[in-house]
Formats: structure tokens, sequence, C-alpha cells
């Protein structure tokens, strides 16, 4: 089951499941614990781990699985810096 948002900064328990966003990835046989940090739901008979960002930060982050490393948190978007964003207004 899981418990709490597999941000681990974020505090967010696990209370409902129609909010935020869930995550499943197959699990890799080298790297046993990767995802220490997380409160991914294992199950030693299935070969996929379960995870959920909350509603909060499913908004600015999602979970890739990067080979070597294993399930790790990552912005979801490349925010533009003012100036960037005040260029891209000005070309449109």
């Amino acid at each position: 089951m899981i418990a709490k948002c597999a941000n681990p900064a974020c505090p967010a328990r696990f209370e409902h499941r129609l909010s935020g966003k869930f995550f499943r990835f197959r699990r890799d046989p080298s790297s046993q614990g990767e995802a220490e940090g997380f409160a991914g739901a294992r199950s030693p008979s299935h070969n996929v781990e379960h995870f959920w960002l909350c509603p909060r930060c499913c908004q600015i982050f999602t979970l890739v699985h990067v080979e070597g490393q294993g399930v790790v948190l990552r912005l979801s978007r490349v925010e533009l810096s003012t100036d960037a964003s005040r260029e891209v207004l000005t070309a449109a």
C-alpha cells in the first residue's frame, strides 16, 4: 500500500485515491532497494512498483526511471525565466 507522496520532502499522506497522480514502474532486478526514499508499494510476487505524487507535487514534479539510478523525482517542466517569458510574449 502507498503510504505517502513519493516526494521525500513532502509530508502528504495518501488518503484519497482520486487525487494526485499514480505511477507504475517495472522493478529493475539489479537495483534492489533503489527507491528507499520513496513510499512505493512493493510486493515480492510482482515485478512492479507503485508510486503516488500528491496533488500539489504532481503539478511540479514527475517520476521517471533512470537506468542505474532507479525511480527519480524530476521537474515536470522547465519554467521560463522572467526575461525569457517576456521575449516569448513579445514574439507572439
